[in-house]
């Protein structure tokens, strides 16, 4: 198995678990990495600091590789993108930025699906809840569930502190 972390050098680190060695570095962003999200298809996600968030194909690198490209670049954030996530369903992945939006993206084209705008503030964490449930959290201090279904429209519940 393999484990992925991010940092604050701007890259993103794939580690063997069983060896405790690492296997890729994956080099592309222009800022810290501030989150990970491993999608469906065996692609690795990143968000940023630059404002984007890159997709990457780990048999693209080779082994020990530093300078690897990353396969995808998403764009369209104005803030720093602090989370990233891969929906249960179909090849979408979702970011959340200090912009105050969450956006659905499509994995395999990039182009962007969704934009989420009801937070009050930048978003810092996103996950994928059900199938067609999707959960952002922000520094206004409220916890948004969106369905992420384009035939839906606007946040399906929210919780304030």
């Amino acid at each position: 198995g393999r484990l992925a972390s991010a940092s604050l050098d701007w890259t993103v680190r794939v580690w063997g678990v069983a060896s405790d060695e690492c296997e890729y570095v994956l080099e592309g962003h222009g800022s810290s990495v501030q989150g990970l999200a491993a999608l469906l298809d065996g692609r690795l996600a990143s968000a940023s600091a630059d404002r984007t968030v890159r997709v990457w194909s780990l048999h693209e690198a080779e082994e020990g590789t530093c300078g690897a490209r990353s396969s995808m670049v998403l764009e369209g954030h104005h803030g720093i993108v602090r989370g990233v996530a891969a929906l249960r369903c179909r090849q979408l992945l979702a970011s959340a930025s200090t912009d105050g939006t969450d956006r659905t993206w499509c994995s395999t084209s990039g182009e962007c699906r969704r934009v989420f705008h009801d937070h009050a503030a930048g978003v810092y964490c996103v996950a994928s809840l059900a199938p067609d449930l999707l959960a952002s959290g922000g520094a206004d201090c409220v916890v948004r569930l969106w369905s992420w279904r384009e035939d839906q429209a606007g946040a399906a519940m929210e919780w304030e502190r």
